[in-house]
């Protein structure tokens, strides 16, 4: 009895941890989008998803946060986890012998061209993401606050996670919105073009 109640409190219970939740700084919770946006990119379930998954499986009780584990670290490792186990999932979904047939009519394994980009466009791309950045931040040369509300956008920031990341809240948020697009706008009309 003394045990079970010791292994119980080492971890922290539903209502500690949505406590702890509560009390995250945006800086913590920028750091957890990131950490969503990170492992999305690898199984293809959007970054809120992964976040809320792995909130709920706390409030379920499928998960327990030690009390000695950062929360951030707990719920990383957890998307972590379901990102994992949706990658196996759809592994297992896909069918193993893909078969067509030749220009003779004859049945053939199916081998599509390998779709992966080649180190020359991948170089390529880069290349151009970072020319098309140093241009749009070129705009706002003049306007520190600016920039950093520029350059927020361009790491896929909006709403309250731009807001945190700039400082800028209320009427200054909206006329920075219309300034940032106003330049591009005006740079760019018809949109980037190399």
């Amino acid at each position: 009895m003394l045990q079970e109640a010791a292994e119980e409190s080492d971890a922290l219970s539903v209502g500690e941890f949505m406590s702890v939740l509560r009390g995250l700084t945006d800086a913590q919770w920028l750091r957890l989008h990131e950490i969503g946006r990170f492992h999305s990119k690898a199984c293809g379930s959007p970054e809120e998803d992964l976040i809320n998954e792995a909130i709920f499986r706390v409030t379920e009780g499928r998960r327990n946060c030690p009390r000695n584990v950062d929360p951030i670290a707990f719920l990383s490792e957890t998307m972590r986890s379901i990102s994992h186990g949706l990658r196996q999932k759809a592994r297992r979904l896909l069918p193993i012998d893909h078969k067509t047939t030749d220009k003779n009519g004859k049945s053939v394994p199916f081998n599509p061209a390998d779709a992966s980009p080649t180190a020359e466009h991948a170089l390529g791309t880069a290349e151009t993401t970072k020319a098309i950045r140093a241009a749009i931040l070129s705009l706002f040369s003049d306007d520190t606050v600016a920039r950093d509300f520029a350059e927020g956008v361009m790491e896929g920031l909006d709403g309250e996670e731009l807001r945190a990341y700039t400082g800028i809240s209320g009427t200054a948020f909206s006329s920075m919105r219309k300034k940032f697009r106003r330049r591009v706008d005006a740079a760019y009309p018809n949109g980037w073009i190399l």
